[in-house]
């Protein structure tokens, strides 16, 4: 069964973070510490077998929508750093920045 899932992160732009935005380097140059910016498509699923170990990892009720904002303390790290570590510790990064991560299904 296929199905489409990824986390999404929206937070405060400062210089250390250009390596996770979607955009290139350049054009962050004039961008203002502080503007809120978008980085899309963390841990991106395409199977329903990855999709249930991230939901695993993260504390995720798919069908409880108010479980879809993703919290720290409720993150199984080791399972996470499992499914994929660079991936993990960009989440732990944007948390520690005062990101706000959600996760997003389309099925």
């Amino acid at each position: 069964m296929e199905i489409s899932t990824s986390l999404f992160a929206i937070g405060p732009f400062k210089k250390d973070i250009i390596n996770y935005l979607p955009y290139k380097k350049e054009l962050y140059k004039d961008t203002r510490k502080g503007t809120i910016v978008i980085i899309t498509f963390i841990f991106e699923c395409i199977t329903f077998i990855e999709n249930k170990e991230l939901v695993k990892a993260l504390n995720i009720n798919e069908l409880d929508l108010s479980t879809y904002k993703i919290i720290f303390d409720n993150i199984n790290w080791n399972l996470l750093e499992k499914i994929d570590i660079d991936e993990a510790q960009m989440v732990k990064y944007l948390l520690d920045n005062n990101f706000d991560l959600f996760y997003l299904q389309d099925r």
